[in-house]
């Protein structure tokens, strides 16, 4: 059962710059992403269990593994992961970042 995910997408507020993401559910954890070509900064998100998440982020050749909100962008270096509580990933600066943390808003 290898479903290849749909790429998804939308703009990065403020930047002329798109993000790409993979989603993926199952009742368990899952060893690595069912895709295999994706662009540099692309993550791959699996939903399991009762709402936990496994996320993989793309260096242009391979998944890198464990990587948790707060993530660097692999170019856009002021920006950091900020995953979403319907699960939506987005790319947003150190400062929003730290902003949505101070108001308990992510």
């Amino acid at each position: 059962n290898n479903i290849i995910p749909k790429r998804q997408e939308h703009k990065i507020r403020g930047l002329d710059v798109t993000m790409g993401w993979y989603e993926s559910e199952g009742a368990d954890r899952i060893s690595s992403p069912t895709c295999l070509h994706a662009q540099l900064g692309d993550l791959f998100i699996h939903r399991y269990g009762n709402s936990s998440l496994q996320i993989w982020l793309s260096n242009g050749s391979a998944w890198e593994p464990n990587i948790q909100d707060g993530h660097h962008h692999p170019v856009l270096k002021d920006h950091r992961l900020c995953v979403r509580e319907g699960g939506e990933p987005s790319w947003v600066t150190r400062k929003t970042l730290a902003t949505y943390k101070t108001r308990g808003r992510n």
